[in-house]
């Protein structure tokens, strides 16, 4: 894997590129087994400098884009990103940035495998605007994944997770 060196706020980091032609395309069950299951537990990951770390809501769409601009695969990113909740004690994800926010689009797409519910699959679009009736719909799209209530079956036996994300 070719490195390559970023610079962001003073700090220098390295970070490894896939070859050329590689490309990260996996399915929903996949992203639910694979990656987000593992990340919860604390197993290693298939692809390790494939999906990162990120605090997605403290940042606006132009500071995401540019700060992780190399991580983009064919107009993609994929990020963990943790869920808070916008009322201590409630339910409800907070999904406000410092200039906009992530609002929930369609339906939940529930995530099956092997005929049981394994997680959740949600579409988000960005807004600008913080008041309600003041904002604009950008083309920003977002999947969020997420493993709820449902039961991971972890071979053979089984586990049960509470609110993790993978966002993309």
């Amino acid at each position: 894997m070719e490195e390559i060196e970023n610079e962001v706020k003073d700090v220098q980091y390295v970070k490894k590129i896939p070859p050329a032609g590689w490309k990260f395309l996996p399915t929903d069950e996949e992203i639910i087994f694979e990656y987000l299951r593992k990340r919860i537990l604390n197993e290693k990951l298939p692809c390790e400098d494939v999906i990162e770390e990120v605090h997605l809501y403290e940042l606006d769409i132009p500071d995401l884009a540019k700060r992780y601009e190399s991580s983009q695969q064919d107009g993609r990113w994929y990020f963990f990103t943790d869920r808070t909740r916008k009322y201590r004690g409630g339910n409800r994800p907070a999904r406000s940035t410092p200039s906009g926010f992530w609002k929930l689009t369609g339906l939940k797409s529930e995530i099956e495998h092997n005929g049981k519910k394994i997680g959740v699959k949600n579409t988000l679009n960005f807004y600008w605007g913080l008041q309600q009736g003041e904002n604009s719909r950008t083309q920003w799209m977002m999947r969020e994944y997420s493993i709820k209530e449902f039961q991971i079956p972890k071979e053979p036996a089984g586990l049960e997770v509470m609110n993790p994300g993978l966002c993309f």
